[in-house]
């Protein structure tokens, strides 16, 4: 589905009403979505406007709004984010195993833990 068709769906449905509980609306929306993360439309910041075009500097393209809200990660080939070499991983077992946890001291500040809870973005594995 391409722009052209969110477009013509996004047109009928809405000249009816209950317009955006319908399944037309739904798909198209899903379409949208589908063609932002493959980088084929532009969105604007408040993720409620779409278009082929880049009309000011609040619209990005899926790769462009990873790169700048997300530094340290990087888009593959499939478009999933993958960690830089420098970003943090937390291993998720041992993320899970100190959570749960009900020794405090795996949380404190001199903890081999303590990298976790620095505030800074990180990168889960599975």
């Amino acid at each position: 589905m391409y722009a052209v068709d969110v477009y013509r769906i996004l047109r009928r449905d809405y000249n009816r009403p209950g317009a955006s509980t319908g399944i037309g609306h739904k798909l198209s929306v899903m379409a949208l979505l589908d063609n932002f993360k493959c980088d084929k439309i532009y969105m604007n910041a408040g993720m409620d406007m779409y278009s082929m075009n880049k009309y000011s500097d609040e619209y990005e393209r899926f790769s462009e709004r990873i790169r700048n809200k997300f530094s340290r990660f990087v888009l593959d080939n499939q478009m999933s984010l993958r960690p830089k070499p420098d970003t943090k991983v937390i291993n998720f077992s041992e993320w899970k195993n100190t959570m749960l946890s009900k020794d405090l001291s795996l949380m404190g500040a001199d903890s081999p833990h303590s990298f976790m809870f620095d505030g800074e973005y990180k990168f889960l594995d599975g």
